[in-house]
């Protein structure tokens, strides 16, 4: 491949060095030109004991030196340089220290040191020259151990439920199996085998292991393998993964890394059943929509009243409290899913009667929306609600949900007449005014009006927007009043504020 050269004050400031290098080379004398010494150091390398070519520099220059770590005595080094008919001194412990080998490139060298090799690159009689040259080093005796005998699916290592084994994926291979949940082929990998029981089976590197590892588990055959699960960070940088087992049935799991990592680990399987859970489902309305059922863990079957594979149906289980079942592997969860009637004083036809000073609770989520309703001191007609009827007395009436009960934003609203023929008295959504305010929330609801003896009032209880939730509804009456209307007028009127 080409080389790039450095940049210009990079050369200059080499460039500098190296006149200095050359009036000392010039000062040392005959005897020091068979095996030079250059003042100065550019590049550096370790040797690789797998005996990997190492490249020391891309841009040596002929005058300087670079450091090689981790040689052993006993090694057979060689060193390259691309330098035209250059030479290569090798000096031991420092830049200056006794020569273990010297001569042209490629050069040999049976080491006798144990540390760093210092390497001096000269041009014909410890010359220097400012270009840049290739530089390398490699261990001509090192062999690379051989890969693990697992390296291959082919090779994979029995284990067994309550066994524990340790290995290092360093010298391993990237496999070629298909992607398992994650991905796969970036790194080398180990390969485990255990036999199915008919139930759960657990595999996890999470103790005991230095590098950021991943899992992949298959059927079938080495020259076929299927996915069954896999797992990249489920403990940190670590990974777990369970799985229904079928008795008899090989299990392939295969320890790598994420990306280019490697490393020692320890893999632990174990057959112990998880908690299995199904995830909570909140009250449904009878006819309301379908809710799709999840678990904690997947594979299994769902069943039940109302259960149609994943999904429960609140119209088809009806009303009442109905149990929900989930089978995975043997092991059976439970939970309740309530599915609740609407109110019975559900629409104005239906309501429900409330006494003077008295209070009554419920609640509007299962009710249904009363479309079509006009203004009425507040907007109606958008959220579920419920019906109530009293009789004025000809007193003074305060209806009112700001109370510790209700637990959600209200409006109320006050009409007379016919449930076909509404007529509006009084509304309300937020009760806030500047004489009074609820203590519970400026969320609550607050009428309060003169009734004529005799006559019918109907109160809608229901929500801002959408809302809906859990209410107490309060109902306090004066005695008739004997003064005009006029002065019952005085008194709070809606959300108008104090009069």
């Amino acid at each position: 491949s080409s080389l790039t050269n450095p940049p210009n004050n990079t050369i200059m400031k080499k460039f500098i060095q190296l006149l200095v290098a050359v009036a000392f080379l010039a000062t040392s004398g005959t005897a020091a030109m068979a095996q030079c010494t250059n003042t100065i150091q550019y590049g550096s390398a370790t040797v690789n004991t797998n005996g990997t070519v190492v490249t020391i520099s891309s841009c040596s220059y002929a005058g300087e030196y670079s450091p090689i770590s981790g040689a052993t005595a006993g090694q057979t080094l060689k060193f390259t340089s691309t330098v035209p008919g250059g030479t290569i001194t090798v000096r031991s412990g420092s830049s200056s220290g006794p020569v273990v080998g010297f001569g042209s490139s490629p050069l040999t060298v049976n080491n006798s040191f144990t540390g760093t090799l210092y390497v001096h690159w000269n041009t014909a009689g410890c010359g220097s020259q400012s270009s840049c040259y290739v530089t390398t080093v490699q261990c001509v005796s090192c062999v690379a151990p051989p890969a693990p005998t697992n390296d291959l699916c082919s090779g994979a290592i029995s284990v067994s439920c309550g066994s524990t084994v340790s290995g290092n994926t360093a010298q391993a291979t990237p496999d070629a199996a298909a992607t398992c949940v994650t991905t796969t082929g970036t790194g080398g990998g180990l390969w485990y085998k255990v036999i199915g029981t008919g139930g759960f089976i657990n595999a996890n590197t999470c103790a005991g292991t230095s590098y950021d590892s991943k899992l992949s588990v298959y059927t079938g055959t080495c020259s076929g393998l299927v996915c069954v699960t896999g797992n990249d960070d489920a403990c940190g940088l670590q990974s777990r993964v369970s799985w229904c087992s079928v008795q008899g049935q090989a299990y392939y799991i295969l320890v790598h890394g994420f990306g280019a990592a490697q490393g020692a680990f320890s893999l632990s399987v174990d057959c112990t059943p998880p908690a299995v859970s199904i995830n909570a489902v909140t009250p449904r309305c009878a006819g309301g929509a379908n809710v799709t059922l999840s678990a904690n863990f997947p594979g299994g079957t769902f069943s039940g009243p109302g259960v149609s594979g994943n999904t429960f149906s609140p119209t088809a289980a009806g009303v009442g409290t109905h149990t929900i079942t989930y089978t995975v592997c043997s092991v059976v969860a439970t939970t309740t899913i309530s599915v609740l009637a609407a109110p019975s004083n559900d629409g104005c036809a239906n309501a429900a009667p409330i006494a003077c000073n008295s209070s009554v609770t419920g609640s509007t989520t299962c009710a249904s929306v009363d479309a079509g309703l006009s203004f009425c001191g507040t907007t109606g007609g958008t959220a579920p609600g419920v019906w109530y009827s009293f009789t004025g007395n000809g007193g003074f009436a305060s209806l009112s949900t700001c109370n510790a009960a209700t637990n959600y934003d209200t409006k109320l609203h006050v009409y007379t007449g016919s449930c076909g023929a509404l007529t509006c008295v009084a509304g309300n959504d937020d009760y806030f005014s500047t004489g009074e305010t609820c203590s519970f929330s400026g969320l609550r609801s607050l009428v309060e009006f003169c009734t004529t003896p005799g006559t019918t009032y109907y109160v809608l209880v229901h929500g801002f927007s959408s809302g809906a939730g859990n209410y107490q509804l309060d109902l306090n009456c004066t005695a008739p009043l004997t003064v005009d209307a006029g002065a019952c007028q005085t008194r709070f009127v809606g959300y108008s504020g104090p009069g």
